[in-house]
C-alpha cells in the first residue's frame, strides 16, 4: 500500500511537471512555437552557426534550423515566432545550453530552448563563434554535383551554379557529424561531407517572398508569386513527405511560358499554373512542363482563373474563359456572357450551375436552360468584381468580393452578408474558408475569424504571427490554415487543442 501511495504521488509529480512544461512553452501572447510558421525567401544566408543538435543558419528573413543527424530542416524562426528582425547579420550558439545569439538590423537577442522567447542583449559573444569550417573552405578540393564549382577573388569564394550565376560564400562551420555547412549569399545552403568531398545543396523556403497563391497537393506545397522588384523569379515545390525543396525558373527552362503565377489548381495527371502569359501544365509521372499560350488556341495569354473537373480544365483569361480537356492537351473556347466583362476571377461549378465571378460583377450559366445570365441579388452586393466562390456543406453559396462576403441558400436567397464597410471593419475580403461552423476570411488588412454560432470574431494579424497583413490567398488544411502574403506564406495552427481558447 505505501508503495502504491509513493507511486501514485511520484505520478502525480511528473503530471504537474509536464503541465507546467506545456504552459511555459506558451509565449507572452499566448501562442506554442509551433502554432506559427513562415517559409519565405531564405536563400540569402550571412551566417552559420552549430549548436549541439542542430545547425542554424542566419539569413536576411529570418534563421533556419536544419538538424543534420536526422537529415531535416526544422521549422524557421522568423517574425511570427517571435524573432524580433528578421535580417541577421550573425549568429552564435551556446553548445552548453543551446542558448542562440543573433546579430540583427534591430540589435542583438538571444533565444532560450527553456523560456522560448527572444531577450535583448548588450553585446554579441563573438567568442563563440570559431570558424573552423570558413578556414577548411580556403585549402580543400570538393567535388560538386554537376555544372557547380567554387571560384575565388583576391578576397572572396564564390559558388557558381550550372546557369553561371555567382554567389558569395560568406561563411561555414563545421558540424561534429564531419559535415561543414555553408552559407551562399543566394544560392541557400551547401553541405559538404568531409568523409567524401562530395557537396550537395540544400535549399529550403520559398524562392521568391511574395507568395500570390498556395496550392496544397497531397504531401506536395505549391507557392505561385510574383517576381514585383526583385530581378528573379520561380514556381516554388515542397515536398513535405521527402522534406525537399525545388524551384522552377522560366528563364531557364524552356517550356515554362511564365513563372508570375496568379492561380493554381490540380487533377490526378497534372498541376496547373494560371501565369501572366499562359497556362503551364506540369506532368505529375514525368516531372515535365508544357506551356499553353495563344499559338495553341488559348484566347488570353494572361491567366487569372483556374477550374479543374473530371478532365477538363476551365482557363479565365481576360474576358475569355476556355476549355483545356487534359488527356488530349486540346483547347476549345467557352462561348459565355463574360466575353468583354474583363479579368475572370473565379469559377465554380455548384448545383449544376457554374460561376463566373468577374472585374464587374457575377455570372451564371443555368443547369436547367443553359443559359448565361448576369447575377445579382435584391441588395446589390454582388454587383461588383468577386475574387472567389466556394460551395458550404448544404449546397449553400459564399462569395467574397469587394463588397464584402455573401452567403446564399441554395435557392439563392441572401442569407448572411458581412459588408466591407460595416461588419468588416473597411477591411477588403480576398479569400474565405469554411471550417465547419467557422468562417475565415483573408483581407487585405489582416485575418478574421468568425464562429457563426457563438456569433463572435477574432482577428488575426502581425501581432500574432502572420508575417504580413495583406492575405492573397488562403487555403484550409484540416487543423492548420495557409495564408500566402506579400512577405512569405504563413501556416497557422489555428485548432491546437492545447492552446487556451482565444475569444
Amino acid at each position: 500500500m505505501r508503495l502504491t501511495v509513493r507511486t501514485s504521488i511520484l505520478t502525480a509529480a511528473l503530471l504537474i511537471g509536464a503541465i507546467c512544461a506545456t504552459v511555459t512553452a506558451q509565449n507572452r501572447k499566448g501562442y506554442f512555437p509551433e502554432d506559427w510558421v513562415t517559409y519565405t525567401q531564405t536563400r540569402y544566408v550571412t551566417s552559420v552557426a552549430k549548436g549541439w543538435d542542430d545547425i542554424y543558419f542566419g539569413t536576411t528573413h529570418g534563421i533556419i534550423r536544419y538538424n543534420s543527424l536526422e537529415e531535416k530542416w526544422r521549422d524557421p524562426m522568423t517574425a511570427s515566432s517571435g524573432l524580433p528582425s528578421d535580417e541577421i547579420w550573425r549568429l552564435a550558439v551556446n553548445r552548453d545550453d543551446d542558448v542562440i545569439y543573433a546579430e540583427t538590423s534591430l540589435g542583438v537577442y538571444s533565444y532560450s530552448p527553456t523560456f522560448q522567447e527572444w531577450t535583448s542583449e548588450y553585446d554579441f559573444p563573438a567568442e563563440l563563434d570559431d570558424g573552423s569550417g570558413m578556414r577548411r573552405l580556403s585549402f580543400e578540393a570538393y567535388h560538386f554535383d554537376l555544372g557547380y564549382h567554387l571560384s575565388y577573388s583576391s578576397d572572396n569564394v564564390y559558388l557558381t551554379d550550372p546557369d553561371l550565376r555567382d554567389y558569395q560564400i560568406l561563411d561555414a562551420a563545421e558540424d561534429r557529424w564531419n559535415h561543414v555547412w555553408v552559407a551562399t549569399y543566394g544560392h541557400g545552403v551547401a553541405d559538404i561531407n568531409l568523409a567524401n568531398n562530395l557537396v550537395t545543396m540544400i535549399p529550403f523556403g520559398v524562392f521568391q517572398e511574395d507568395v500570390n497563391v498556395i496550392y496544397l497537393d497531397g504531401s506536395k506545397v505549391w507557392f505561385g508569386g510574383k517576381q514585383g522588384l526583385a530581378s528573379e523569379n520561380a514556381i516554388t515545390m515542397w515536398d513535405r513527405q521527402n522534406d525537399t525543396w525545388q524551384y522552377f525558373e522560366a528563364r531557364f527552362n524552356g517550356w515554362i511560358s511564365s513563372d508570375e503565377v496568379n492561380a493554381i489548381t490540380g487533377n490526378g495527371q497534372a498541376v496547373y499554373f494560371g501565369t501572366d502569359y499562359g497556362l503551364v501544365k506540369y506532368y505529375r509521372k514525368s516531372g515535365k512542363f508544357r506551356s499553353f499560350t495563344s499559338a495553341l488556341g488559348l484566347r488570353s495569354n494572361a491567366v487569372y482563373s483556374l477550374f479543374a473537373e473530371d478532365s477538363l480544365l476551365f482557363v479565365g483569361g481576360n474576358g475569355t474563359i476556355d476549355v483545356l480537356l487534359t488527356p488530349q492537351d486540346s483547347i476549345f473556347p467557352l462561348t459565355s456572357s463574360a466575353d468583354g466583362f474583363g479579368k475572370i476571377l473565379a469559377m465554380a461549378h455548384i448545383g449544376g450551375d457554374f460561376w463566373i465571378g468577374t472585374e464587374y460583377g457575377l455570372h451564371r450559366l443555368d443547369g436547367r436552360t443553359f443559359k448565361w445570365g448576369r447575377f445579382n441579388i435584391p441588395s446589390g452586393h454582388l454587383g461588383g468584381a468577386v475574387w472567389q466562390i466556394i460551395e458550404g456543406t448544404n449546397g449553400e453559396i459564399w462569395f467574397a468580393g469587394i463588397d464584402g462576403v455573401v452567403h446564399l441558400d441554395s435557392n439563392l436567397t441572401e442569407i448572411e452578408s458581412f459588408l466591407t464597410r460595416t461588419d468588416l471593419n473597411e477591411q477588403m475580403p480576398h479569400r474565405i474558408a469554411l471550417a465547419g461552423d467557422i468562417l475565415w476570411i483573408g483581407t487585405d488588412n489582416g485575418v478574421l475569424k468568425y464562429d457563426r454560432v457563438r456569433k463572435t470574431w477574432k482577428d488575426y494579424a502581425t501581432y500574432d504571427g502572420l508575417i504580413d497583413n495583406y492575405v492573397n490567398d488562403m487555403v484550409l488544411e484540416n487543423d492548420h490554415i495557409w495564408f500566402a502574403t506579400p512577405r512569405g506564406a504563413t501556416r497557422f495552427y489555428w485548432n491546437n487543442p492545447l492552446r487556451v481558447r482565444e475569444d
